[in-house]
């Protein structure tokens, strides 16, 4: 009763038998073996000349040379002991080797494979797992390190990459759609489970992903705004000059290593990022901000409204070269259309086809704003005076997808139902139109 969540989850089977795979391996890699008595051992020694020289030390620097073996007295409520780390430990080991749930016979996963341990983005492949005395088998896996693990059950069908249908090899399909491929396998059968590796999720296993680098033409400079007060809002939900790109084929390209630049004398000013990828017929939004320690992809250097010369290259061979003139804030300058020889001011769409149709929109968006922009779940109003407003979102076909009431300075929308592309905002009071702008959901 003291401890209702502790009840709940180990009410379900799969959490129980997870939670007990993770103490068998806390159980007998650190405690069973002694390897935490040796690490102990290795930090008093570490600290020890620290602790004799300590003037002000709670304890003595006896009680502190034995308090691995010997419980000392005096700590805590009165009358109670502090154990010694090794007769605590042994005690628990010693329980847990009689105790019921833990000496439970669980699965072995004695192999593990992926039918290509080098996939190129977009390919599909088979991830098998050979296992004996289960009866489910999962795989969890990502796309990106920052993700959490996706759980899928596996199956031992004969359709699944895994060979004969009963043969205890267990597989799954699975398209590769990012930088990185980990995952891991957890195996259980009515008594009690085992991961591979073993200390899953915080280890795992991975694969090299292969996305094709750039070629001339693949990616070109697709928008630019260098003078930015509402078109986007990065995660810092700042207003800053950004440009897009635009990839001109069918398969995802590895940007790795690639260099932009506003300067014709140092084509190597800033560097993409490792792993930077952009997604096949998509884009990337690079923002011109010289701020590289905010979470993002972030150039070094800043945008002139003035006008300048961006350009794209590997360092020594340029790939793409935009000059532009004077730039007017929140007017894009963009190619018509998309991938085009022809740029054009334009209203900016940050991440989606460029609106060379509908041209500029000069209705300004007050002191309100929306970030972050573009946004794939909530997208956050904020300003000084919304209170009360009304808000009205349309998508492209006109079609009204959210209503509601401000009642916040920072007022949240939920658009995770909606699909991906460019929104129509509009604002307004009991004295009529107050903005309108634009937001992208990706």
């Amino acid at each position: 009763t003291n401890h209702p969540l502790i009840v709940k989850i180990l009410s379900k089977h799969l959490y129980k038998r997870k939670y007990m795979a993770h103490i068998r391996t806390i159980v007998q890699e650190n405690f069973a073996s002694q390897n935490y008595l040796t690490m102990a051992n290795t930090l008093r020694g570490t600290i020890d000349a620290s602790v004799q020289s300590d003037p002000f030390k709670f304890y003595t620097y006896t009680q502190f040379q034995s308090s691995l073996t010997t419980d000392i007295a005096g700590g805590g409520p009165p009358g109670s002991t502090i154990p010694g780390i090794q007769n605590l430990m042994s005690a628990r080991t010693t329980y847990f080797s009689t105790n019921s749930n833990y000496t439970l016979v669980a699965p072995a996963i004695s192999a593990y494979s992926a039918s290509n341990n080098s996939p190129s983005f977009g390919e599909s492949i088979y991830i098998t797992a050979t296992c004996s005395n289960e009866s489910t088998v999962y795989l969890g896996y990502r796309s990106n390190h920052q993700l959490k693990f996706n759980r899928v059950q596996m199956f031992d069908d004969g359709s699944h990459g895994d060979g004969a249908a009963g043969d205890h090899i267990y597989g799954y399909q699975i398209t590769i759609d990012g930088a990185q491929f980990e995952f891991f396998v957890y195996a259980e059968n009515s008594n009690a489970g085992i991961f591979s590796p073993q200390r899953a999720e915080h280890e795992f296993h991975s694969l090299d992903v292969s996305i094709p680098f750039c070629n001339v033409g693949n990616v070109l400079i697709n928008e630019i705004v260098a003078s930015n007060s509402t078109s986007a809002y990065d995660l810092n939900g700042e207003t800053d000059d950004w440009v897009e790109f635009f990839n001109t084929t069918g398969q995802a390209i590895d940007l790795s290593g690639m260099y932009l630049s506003d300067d014709q004398t140092n084509y190597l000013k800033w560097v993409f990022p490792i792993g930077t990828n952009i997604p096949a017929n998509g884009y990337l939004m690079v923002w011109c901000d010289n701020d590289i320690a905010q979470a993002g992809i972030h150039a070094n250097f800043k945008l002139s409204s003035l006008g300048e010369n961006l350009i794209f290259s590997n360092g020594a061979i340029v790939y793409d070269q935009v000059p532009f003139g004077l730039q007017t804030t929140d007017i894009s300058y963009a190619r018509c259309p998309d991938g085009g020889a022809a740029f054009a001011p334009a209203t900016p769409t940050p991440l989606a086809n460029n609106n060379c149709q509908a041209g500029i929109d000069l209705t300004t968006m007050s002191n309100a704003k929306f970030y972050p922009v573009p946004f794939n779940s909530d997208v956050i109003l904020s300003g000084e005076e919304i209170l009360g407003k009304e808000i009205l979102i349309f998508d492209l076909m006109g079609r009204e997808v959210y209503r509601g009431k401000v009642d916040s300075d920072n007022f949240i929308i939920s658009g995770s139902s909606w699909k991906d592309g460019v929104y129509s905002v509009r604002l307004s009071d009991s004295n009529g139109f107050h903005f309108e702008g634009k937001i992208v959901k990706i």
